[in-house]
C-alpha cells in the first residue's frame, strides 16, 4: 500500500522483519509475552484477562483480592489490572525460561516513566494483551482503556464489533497531558476478524481483511500526526496470519517513524540489515528512555541502518521464506540418499550377502555415486548466485547436473588426488565467503536459519562439519604426499589451522563457540600426527592445556567486546563472570535438551548413528582390505583421527553438534568405503600396483 498516494508516509519508516520464535508456540500471547520480557517467553490463556477497576463494578479487584489476599496501592479509577501473575511466573518457572512477567513496566514505574495501554482484540471471550507490556510485576499499569467501552458497533463485522479508533486517539492525547510517556495500543480488528474465518467463505474474508488493513494503516496515520519531537512509533505484529503460517512464513513485519529519515531495523541480536528479534523490543524501550537493560533481558537495542532499502529487504525476506519453506526438500532426501549409497556399499562389501545383481553393479557406480554426494555442500553454497527462486526441481537437476559431472571428471585422477581436491573445494570457499561477508553461507540451504532464529550469523553446524571434514581429509592426504617432507606440509597445516581458528572464533566471522574447541583439538591432533609428534601423557597433557589456554583467550577476547559486537558466548561468559548461575544453567540446559532431541528425531543424527555402525561393520570384516589400504595411504589414518577427535569434541561441547559430526564423519567414511571398493576389485587381479600416484 506504500504506493498508493493515501500511504506515502509508509516510506518514511525504518521497516524490517521480526523473528517470531517464542519459548512455546507462534501464538499471540507468546510472542507478546516474549517482547515484554526481553527473553523467549510464554504465558497461560489467563494472561489475556487483564480489565480496568471500573470495569463490572470492579469485579477484577474482587478476583484480585481472592488471589492475592491484598490490593496494589496508588490504584485510581483508569487503571488496569492483571490478577493472573503467579500463573504467569509459574509457567515460566516450570519452562525455565528466566522471563519475570511484568519486568519491563516495573523497570519503567521504577525510572519514573508512567504507563498505559488501550485497546483489545476481544471476541466472545477476553483477549486484552496491550497491558502484558505496560503492567508492572504486580500485574498493574496505572492508566488504560481495555474494556468494552473501546469498541464500536459495527453491524456488518462479524461479532458485530471493532475498535473505536477515534476514542484510542482521544485517550492518547488525554494521558499525555498527564504526562504519560510510553503508550501500548492494541488495534485488535485483524485478531478479531481471524477468529471468525472458519465460519466465513474466502472471498468475504479477503474482502473484509483489505478493509481492516486499510483502516488500520489510516488510525496508524492519524496516531503519527498526533507525535511531537522526541516521540518514537513502533508498530509490531504479535500474530501472523494462517495462511502465511501455512506458507512457512513466519517473519512480522516492523515499522519505526522516530522523526528521521528512513532505513532498515537491525539489532546486535541478529547483525542483519532489516531482520530483528522480538527479544530486542523491551530493551530497545528501555535504552530510548534513557534506563539500563536488567541482565534479565537477553535482547539488544534496535539501531536503524539508514541507506537501506524497503524494496531490497522484501527481496531479502523473500529469500529467507524460501529457503525455510523449500530446506526439507532438499535435504532431507540428501540425508536418505547418503544413508542408501553408504548401505547399499557396505553391503557390496560384506562377504556373506551374495545377491547377485549387487555384486555386478554397484563397484563400478558406487565410488562415483559416493563422490558425487560429497560435491552437494560446495555446490550448494554456490547456489545462491543463480538467479531468482529456484524450486527444488529444478535444485536437484542441478545438483544432479554439477555434481554427476565434478564426480566424473574429479573421479579419473588418482585416488587420494581425486579425495584431496575434494577436500579443498569443500572447506576453502566456504572459509574465503565467511571471511569476506558470508553472503553464501547466509542464503545456503546448509547455512543457518533466521527464520527459526537459532542462529542469525556466522556459520552454522551443517557448514562446519563441512568444513572441518573437508580440511582434515585434505591436509591429511597432503601429508601423505609430502612424505618426507613434513615440515613444509606442518607450516601449512598450523596456519590453515590457525586461519581457521579464528574465523570460527570470532564474533563478526564465523562466531562459533563449539568451534573454538572444535578446532582447538582437531588442529592439534592433525598437528601431531603431520610432524611426528609422539603422542604421550606429556605431549597430550601439553596440548590440551595449550588448547584450553587458547580458548580461554578467545572467550575473554569476546567478553571484552562492546556488547552490540559480542556473540552469544561472549554474553555467556559475562553471566559467569558476574555468578549468574541460574543463567548459565538454563543455557547448558538448553544445549544439552537441543542435543538430545536432535539425537532422538533429527535425520542428521540417523546419518551419523548409522555412519558409526557401517563404518565399524566395514572394518570388522574387511580387515585385510583396510590393512592394504591404510599401507597404500598413511595419510588416511591421520583424517580418520583428526575427524573422529573433532566430532566427538562437537557432540559434546556443542548444541546441535551432532550436525556437524554426521556432515563431517562423511569426509572420513566416503574415501574409506571408495577405497576399500578399489581393494576389493584389485585384489581379484592377479597384479597391481601397491602404490598409487598423488598427481
Amino acid at each position: 500500500m506504500s504506493r498508493n498516494s493515501e500511504f506515502l508516509w509508509l516510506k518514511e519508516a525504518a521497516i524490517g522483519v521480526m523473528n517470531t520464535r517464542t519459548a512455546a508456540s507462534l501464538q499471540d500471547i507468546h510472542t507478546t509475552a516474549t517482547i515484554a520480557s526481553g527473553v523467549r517467553a510464554a504465558y497461560p490463556e489467563q494472561g489475556r484477562r487483564s480489565s480496568g477497576v471500573a470495569e463490572q463494578n470492579g469485579k477484577i479487584l474482587r478476583q484480585y483480592r481472592q488471589l492475592h489476599g491484598t490490593l496494589p496501592v496508588n490504584l485510581t479509577e483508569e487503571s488496569i489490572l492483571l490478577p493472573y501473575i503467579p500463573s504467569l511466573e509459574k509457567e515460566n518457572e516450570w519452562r525455565n525460561t528466566g522471563a519475570i512477567p511484568g519486568l519491563l513496566g516495573e523497570v519503567l514505574e521504577q525510572h519514573g516513566i508512567q504507563r498505559a495501554s488501550a485497546g483489545n482484540s476481544d471476541t466472545d471471550s477476553i483477549s486484552r494483551l496491550a497491558p502484558l507490556l505496560t503492567m508492572n510485576r504486580q500485574g498493574v499499569t496505572p492508566y488504560g482503556a481495555v474494556g468494552a467501552d473501546i469498541l464500536r458497533d459495527v453491524s456488518d463485522f462479524p461479532g458485530g464489533r471493532r475498535i473505536d479508533g477515534e476514542r484510542l486517539l482521544a485517550k492518547a492525547a488525554t494521558w499525555r497531558q498527564n504526562g504519560v510517556r510510553f503508550i501500548v495500543f492494541e488495534h485488535g480488528d485483524l485478531a478479531r476478524l481471524a477468529r471468525y474465518r472458519q465460519g466465513m467463505s474466502e472471498s468475504r474474508y479477503a474482502e473484509l481483511r483489505a478493509s481492516v488493513l486499510r483502516e488500520t494503516l489510516v488510525w496508524i496515520g492519524a496516531l503519527r500526526k498526533q507525535m511531537q519531537a522526541g516521540d518514537r512509533l513502533l508498530v509490531v505484529s504479535a500474530s501472523l496470519p494462517a495462511e502465511a503460517i501455512a506458507q512457512k512464513k513466519r517473519l512480522a513485519p516492523i515499522f519505526l517513524w522516530d522523526g528521521q529519515s528512513s532505513g532498515l531495523l537491525t539489532s546486535g541480536t541478529t547483525r542483519r540489515p532489516g531482520l530483528i528479534a522480538n527479544i530486542d523490543i523491551a530493551p530497545t524501550i528501555l535504552t530510548w528512555f534513557g534506563i539500563p537493560v536488567p541482565s534479565e533481558m537477553k535482547g539488544l537495542p534496535l539501531s536503524v541502518v539508514r541507506e537501506g532499502g524497503q524494496t531490497e529487504l522484501w527481496q531479502e525476506v523473500e529469500k529467507m521464506d524460501h529457503i525455510y519453506a523449500t530446506r526439507p526438500a532438499i535435504l532431507y532426501p540428501y540425508v536418505g540418499l547418503v544413508v542408501f549409497s553408504l548401505i547399499l556399499a557396505v553391503v557390496t562389501l560384506l562377504p556373506w550377502i551374495r545377491i547377485r545383481c549387487l555384486r555386478w553393479w554397484p563397484p563400478a557406480l558406487l565410488p562415483f555415486g559416493l563422490r558425487a554426494l560429497l560435491f552437494v555442500p560446495p555446490v550448494l553454497l554456490f547456489l545462491p548466485l543463480m538467479p531468482g527462486l529456484p524450486e527444488p526441481t529444478v535444485v536437484w537437476l542441478l545438483l544432479l547436473g554439477i555434481c554427476s559431472t565434478g564426480a566424473y571428471a574429479i573421479g579419473r585422477l588418482p585416488f587420494a588426488t581425486c579425495f584431496f581436491w575434494i577436500g579443498v573445494l569443500s572447506w576453502l570457499p566456504l572459509l574465503l565467503d565467511g571471511l569476506s561477508g558470508a553472503e553464501l553461507i547466509k542464503h545456503s540451504y546448509l547455512g543457518y536459519d533466521p527464520v527459526i532464529g537459532a542462529r542469525y550469523y556466522g556459520i552454522g553446524n551443517e557448514y562446519m562439519g563441512v568444513l572441518l571434514g573437508g580440511w582434515a581429509l585434505s591436509l591429511a592426504l597432503l601429508a601423505e604426499y609430502a612424505g618426507l617432507r613434513r615440515r613444509g606440509c606442518g607450516i601449512v597445516a598450523t596456519v590453515s589451522g590457525l586461519v581457521l581458528l579464528v574465523y570460527v572464533a570470532w564474533p563478526g566471522l564465523g562466531s562459533k563457540a563449539g568451534g573454538i574447541f572444535v578446532f582447538l583439538a582437531a588442529g592439534l591432533y592433525l598437528g601431531m600426527r603431520i610432524t611426528g609428534i609422539p603422542f604421550s601423557w606429556r605431549t597430550i597433557t601439553l596440548a590440551s592445556g595449550m588448547a584450553l589456554a587458547g580458548a580461554v583467550l578467545f572467550l575473554i577476547v569476546n567478553y571484552r567486546l562492546p556488547a552490540v559486537d559480542q556473540s552469544h558466548i561472549g554474553r555467556a561468559v559475562g553471566e559467569l563472570m558476574v555468578g549468574n548461575w541460574s543463567e548459565i544453567g538454563r543455557i547448558v540446559e538448553r544445549k544439552v535438551a537441543m542435543n538430545w532431541k536432535l539425537i532422538l528425531s533429527s535425520a542428521w543424527s540417523r546419518l551419523f548413528l548409522i555412519s558409526l555402525v557401517l563404518a565399524a561393520l566395514v572394518a570388522s570384516r574387511r580387515r585385510a582390505e583396510s590393512q592394504r589400504l591404510i599401507a597404500r595411504h598413511p595419510g588416511l589414518p591421520t583424517a580418520f583421527g583428526t575427524i573422529g577427535i573433532g566430532s566427538i569434541v562437537a557432540v559434546l561441547l556443542n548444541d546441535s553438534g551432532i550436525i556437524t559430526a554426521a556432515l563431517a564423519v562423511l569426509y572420513a567414511l566416503v574415501p574409506y568405503i571408495c577405497g576399500l571398493l578399489d581393494e576389493t576389485k584389485l585384489s581379484k587381479k592377479p597384479e597391481h600396483s601397491e602404490q598409487d600416484s598423488f598427481s
